[in-house]
């Protein structure tokens, strides 16, 4: 199964280099958008902060004293809705990305990083900046978002933390965006391992 694993991670890395050499025939200038793991875990950590305290003001503002106390939530529950919501995450990655790709899915690869034990999405194709930034940011508006549109129609702490986690889950996502956020020309190829994309502009 690692070995598989291994095999699967190496094809990924052969197809980037490939069109990253196809870009470069094409007279295409190659810029770097990555990031460290170090640098996902200090840059990253705090971009989320003000989006939770926006989403969590936001549900008290909208419910005063009848929101739920923190100390009722239905653990089961929210650890069941949490922890699937990881994979969930990822489709939505992999399904934003396959609408604007050319070969839709077959484009689209999901996998589990064990390093980290968390699922991950890898686009192999490359893509229009802003097709590639809708990708980036669609599971953070999805379930960050949709949970809090949730937590506003019913006062319900596990909604609330459910929207607040998921929207710190992103935080790599967020820094990605933020990378890439004058990127508007060009096409954006996202990298099969390290956090971030290269960009290539005539």
């Amino acid at each position: 199964m690692e070995t598989d694993k291994q095999g699967k991670k190496a094809k990924e890395y052969q197809e980037f280099d490939a069109l990253c050499r196809e870009m470069r025939e094409k007279k295409y200038h190659k810029r770097d958008h990555t990031f460290t793991a170090k640098e996902a875990g200090t840059q990253g950590m705090l971009l989320p902060l003000p989006f939770i305290v926006l989403v969590v003001f936001g549900y008290y503002w909208r419910w005063g004293a009848d929101a739920s106390p923190l100390w009722e939530i239905n653990f089961p529950l929210f650890s069941f809705l949490f922890v699937a919501s990881l994979p969930i995450h990822e489709v939505i990655h992999g399904l934003a990305w396959a609408n604007y790709a050319k070969s839709k899915l077959k484009s689209i690869s999901f996998g589990f990083n064990v390093k980290e034990l968390m699922p991950y999405c890898h686009c192999k194709e490359a893509l229009e900046a802003k097709a590639y930034k809708i990708g980036v940011l669609a599971p953070v508006v999805i379930l960050g978002g949709g949970y809090f549109f949730l937590a506003l129609l019913y006062p319900n702490t596990e909604l609330i933390l459910l929207s607040a986690f998921n929207i710190f889950m992103a935080a790599g996502d967020l820094l990605i965006f933020w990378g890439a956020r004058s990127v508007r020309t060009g096409v954006v190829i996202d990298h099969p391992e390290l956090p971030g994309f290269v960009v290539f502009t005539k």
